[in-house]
């Protein structure tokens, strides 16, 4: 996560005369694709966000392949929602006219999994036709995901879990104006959580702005 934060103060770093600062932020769609939890009933709260920030280059100082030019650097922070799941479990209970003074009765388990990412990214742009362009961005995520279980809603603990992981954007950019960047992304990364791994992504829409 250093790492990441020091890409950051990079990118906010690079002189502005070789480039254009940008800040946007995503309303997102999204989904875990994480097996589901012991086994049980699963379900998913599908909301999640995105917010970012970089530099985009001149074209004098991108990397120009033909169909378009590598000019971005990008830092963002993404929140994947949650899935959460249910399954039918048991417990011990007090019980005075037990022989062992304990007995034990159904329960509901119930188990959330949620993902966060930090990332850095180098973009490009591909224009499609005018003002609207092709903007994949590709590089590494820090995924934090985090494990919340209960039993009949009593807090059994949380365990988190930290990794490295490829990141992934491809998304539309459309911009009436030069500093108004409309936006439309399909971010992905890996997740994994106590032995069980799977794909996190968001689909958005929001907008930037350049300064």
């Amino acid at each position: 996560m250093k790492k990441i934060v020091v890409a950051g103060l990079l990118v906010a770093g690079v002189s502005l005369a070789s480039a254009q600062g940008y800040v946007g932020a995503l309303l997102a769609l999204t989904k875990l694709h994480t097996d589901c939890m012991d086994g049980g009933s699963c379900g998913s709260k599908p909301l999640g966000f995105k917010i970012y920030g970089g530099v985009r280059y001149s074209d004098v100082d991108s990397l120009h392949l033909g169909i378009g030019a590598v000019d971005t650097l990008e830092v963002g922070a993404v929140r994947f929602g949650s899935r959460e799941g249910t399954w039918a479990t048991t417990k011990r209970v007090y019980d005075s006219t037990s022989f062992t003074g304990a007995r034990t009765v159904p329960a509901v388990g119930k188990a959330s999994v949620s993902a966060d990412a930090l990332y850095a990214a180098v973009g490009a742009h591909v224009p499609l036709v005018r003002d609207l362009s092709f903007t994949p961005k590709l590089g590494i995520a820090w995924v934090t995901t985090t494990r919340k279980s209960w039993v009949d809603d009593v807090s059994q603990g949380s365990v988190s879990e930290n990794h490295l992981a490829p990141y992934l954007g491809l998304g539309l950019e459309y911009s009436p104006i030069p500093v108004l960047k409309l936006q439309a992304s399909v971010d992905l990364t890996h997740v994994k959580t106590e032995g069980a791994s799977g794909v996190a992504h968001l689909l958005g829409l929001g907008a930037a702005v350049a300064f």
